[in-house]
């Protein structure tokens, strides 16, 4: 499973790259603010604690592991 935290910006770019194209793989995006400062996986733009951020997931055969709330503050 690989999984990044991306800004904004750079999600939708990445949810085009990482759409499944084979049988059994996954994708999940899941929007929040983040917990601590960090930077995008994608274009290492810092972010600071409390901005608004994508926890990025790509996976196979189902092996999807929750992770995001250890990042990010999940919107309801």
């Amino acid at each position: 499973m690989k999984r990044e935290i991306l800004c904004e910006s750079c999600a939708p770019k990445v949810r085009k790259l990482a759409l499944p194209s084979e049988p059994g793989e996954g994708y999940a995006a899941v929007p929040g603010k983040l917990k601590a400062s960090c930077q995008c996986d994608y274009c290492s733009q810092p972010l600071n604690a409390g901005d608004s951020a994508v926890a990025s997931s790509m996976y196979i055969d189902g092996r999807y592991y929750p992770w995001e709330e250890d990042y990010l503050n999940v919107h309801a």
